[in-house]
């Protein structure tokens, strides 16, 4: 008797776990596209993303800027949304929610500035929340770019443009702090 039971609510348990979620609403993934780094990153947002995007994103944000006095590569991680916008007129409209079982594609376009753009967001439902999976294929775009930069800071041209600003009187004291900030970051 006490198998039997103890089948039942194992079966009971695998048919819940196996109900599929009920997909995202305009509310959640508002507050999801909230969540999107825009000129800074957002740390108690953690909870918004995928264990694996929250990752690449705060491992990338970690990477030292290559530019010594001048803007570097690093660029693009402050305008996930709004470019370098920052007009009166920003707003996000024409949310379009796509779920298949536990992955949901969503459409949204941006308006700001006079102009609009069209944005994607992977949601994957994870730990019984729906949560940021990628972004615009920035997932792919963060893992190229912690490659490429561990992969430029240890060449012959990151060393010339580095001691290129040591010998600037101009540049001399921000070079050498950021030789250090990313000799301590290859680390």
């Amino acid at each position: 008797m006490k198998k039997i039971c103890y089948l039942a609510l194992m079966l009971m348990f695998a048919a819940c776990r196996s109900t599929q979620p009920t997909p995202p609403t305009q509310e959640e993934v508002v507050e999801l596209i909230a969540a999107i780094p825009d000129h800074e990153f957002v740390s108690n947002t953690k909870e918004a993303y995928t264990s694996e995007y929250y990752t690449q994103l705060s491992r990338a944000w970690a990477v030292p800027s290559d530019a010594i006095g001048e803007i570097g590569t690093d660029e693009w991680l402050y305008y996930f949304i709004s470019g370098n916008g920052g007009c009166e007129d920003f707003r996000i409209e024409n949310i379009n929610i796509l779920t298949h079982h536990r992955r949901s594609t969503v459409r949204f376009v941006v308006f700001e500035c006079g102009s609009s753009n069209n944005h994607t967001m992977e949601l994957k439902y994870d730990k019984m929340a729906w949560r940021i999976a990628d972004y615009d294929n920035t997932l792919r775009q963060l893992k190229e770019y912690l490659h490429e930069q561990r992969k430029y800071f240890k060449s012959a041209e990151w060393q010339a443009y580095l001691n290129a600003a040591k010998s600037d009187p101009l540049t001399a004291n921000m070079a050498n702090e950021r030789e250090e900030e990313v000799h301590k970051w290859l680390k």
